[in-house]
């Protein structure tokens, strides 16, 4: 009834349900889905189970025997105790019930925005249709659902130091992504006064907005204008520009700049018409089953891509290669990183790219599906180091394709669930294509520099003035009539910086801003940048 009264209502988007959680109700905002234990969702947890596996399938995927379930009726949701990833739990939990119970909870969910979003369009509705979506962790995922919206959101709350990760892990390839709901979240130090001064608030919004904007954000809403002074929560009436007594806080200029960025870029953006060169593979099927290893080695990749070689590439869910092998998408280089677990269904399409021409960069385990079985890899030389997977050591050499050895240190509890197959970087040509592989999974480490050395030896480019973990995020692209630099500082210090074409700027401490080089030479420059 509501689509077909405001059918007609071109400036109206829909939001079907804002950061969505799936199952207990009471649950909501978890981390990871959680189950209800109703008897509709025991009854489609079979029924998906069942389109894809054999009972006899499941058990060993479950490595479960007849005496724990011999037919559907007698298979389960998993429990609390099932969740736990900490070494040191002992344990016997079936974490890999959880895991497939995480895909089952994506699909029920684009199945469910699917069926809402059908109903509106026969109801008449023709404008734009969404799903907010914060910082999801192994919630639900823009990446399976997308294919049921109009276009994704990222709401980056918390996450401030992997926010371009954060922004790009919501951007489909298929959909713009809109940098919805981007605030500052209330953060108290011991005493309970706020962490953050004011100004240092409005100096993370800046850079929240303009990583957006690198991130290839559609759009950026801000989080929001009038504090709501009658939020019971202490966190959510300190959100917002204007105070409740009418005054502004220094977050209101900040937005007023990125406006007037907004003003005189009207009408000179060029639409890119392919996605990047490069992407970087999600890989859900280890996400799922231990979010923090698979997110920190996604992070990783990322930051080094980024800040310190000026790459922003187009992350890939790993589910999502199928259907991209089909549509005729052609990478120039993909990175796979700190693999431990991938579907056999993902490592076809990733060889079927690298027939193609692809380079495909891979570090970590190959052969050991998301259930943690031995799968075939289809390529001869590999069958050896197939053979010996094991756990990393505290320390690890690698040795790289031009002699040089780097090590990698494995901190904390990983030599206790990260595991390795040899020490080497092997090169394999494949039909059109190469593949890159390193035993080691080295964005599973602490070593953010050998990963640096690692990446310019494969990709063959240089870093950017020659560092290595850069506190510049620098962004630059072509317009109609010149050209947009874009600039975030994570440094405590002002910095000077000499961009691609000579030019000198100043970017102030832990600040962010953007210059627009017009065709007839001249500078214009927004937020904390300045030219030299």
């Amino acid at each position: 009834m509501l689509a077909r009264r405001y059918a007609q209502v071109q400036l109206l988007s829909w939001d079907l349900i804002n950061e969505p959680s799936f199952g207990d109700p009471k649950t909501i905002f978890s981390q990871r889905p959680l189950p209800n234990y109703d008897r509709y969702e025991i009854a489609a947890f079979r029924d998906w189970l069942a389109e894809r596996y054999s009972i006899v399938e499941l058990q060993q995927r479950w490595r479960q025997t007849p005496a724990d379930f011999a037919g559907w009726d007698q298979v389960t949701l998993p429990v609390a105790a099932d969740y736990a990833t900490d070494p040191r739990n002992t344990e016997t939990r079936n974490m890999l019930k959880v895991m497939d119970y995480t895909f089952f909870s994506q699909d029920m969910f684009t199945r469910w925005a699917a069926q809402i979003s059908t109903a509106m369009r026969a109801a008449g509705c023709t404008t734009l249709i969404g799903v907010g979506q914060d910082e999801a962790c192994s919630r639900i995922s823009p990446q399976f659902y997308a294919s049921a919206i109009d276009y994704g959101t990222t709401h980056p709350w918390w996450n401030n130091d992997s926010l371009l990760c954060d922004m790009l892990l919501d951007k489909h390839i298929g959909r713009p992504n809109i940098i919805q709901e981007i605030g500052v979240m209330l953060v108290r130090d011991v005493d309970m006064r706020p962490w953050r001064s004011e100004q240092e608030c409005a100096n993370l919004l800046e850079r929240k907005l303009v990583t957006g904007l690198i991130g290839r954000g559609a759009g950026l809403i801000q989080w929001l204008w009038h504090i709501n002074a009658y939020m019971v929560s202490d966190n959510e009436n300190s959100i917002g520009l204007i105070r409740p007594d009418g005054s502004a806080k220094p977050e209101l200029k900040v937005m007023q700049e990125v406006g007037r960025l907004m003003q005189e870029l009207k009408g000179l953006v060029i639409e890119p018409e392919q996605p990047p060169d490069t992407w970087v593979i999600i890989p859900y099927s280890q996400w799922f089953l231990r979010p923090d290893l698979a997110l920190e080695a996604t992070r990783q990749s990322i930051r080094i891509l980024g800040y310190d070689l000026g790459i922003i590439p187009q992350m890939v869910s790993e589910q999502q290669l199928e259907e991209l092998v089909g549509q005729q998408q052609q990478p120039q280089t993909i990175i796979l990183p700190g693999v431990q677990h991938l579907s056999e269904p993902a490592w076809q399409a990733l060889l079927t790219f690298v027939e193609r021409g692809s380079t495909l960069l891979v570090s970590g385990v190959l052969g050991q599906d998301q259930h943690n079985l031995s799968m075939p890899i289809h390529i001869a030389d590999f069958d050896h180091d197939l053979q010996d997977i094991r756990p990393v050591s505290r320390y690890e050499q690698l040795q790289g394709r031009n002699g040089q050895s780097y090590q990698f240190s494995y901190g904390g509890d990983k030599i206790a669930y990260v595991k390795k197959a040899h020490n080497y970087v092997r090169e394999y040509r494949h039909e059109k294509g190469r593949i890159f592989w390193s035993g080691i999974p080295i964005e599973q480490s602490h070593s953010a520099e050998a990963i640096h050395a690692i990446y310019q030896e494969i990709l063959e480019v240089e870093s950017r003035d020659g560092q290595q973990d850069s506190p510049y995020l620098i962004a630059q692209q072509a317009l109609k009539h010149g050209k947009l630099t874009l600039i975030v500082s994570e440094n405590s210090q002002a910095g000077e910086l000499e961009l691609e074409d000579g030019q000198r700027v100043l970017i102030a401490p832990g600040r962010a801003g953007a210059i627009l080089r017009k065709d007839d030479g001249s500078n214009i420059c927004f937020g904390g940048v300045h030219m030299l």
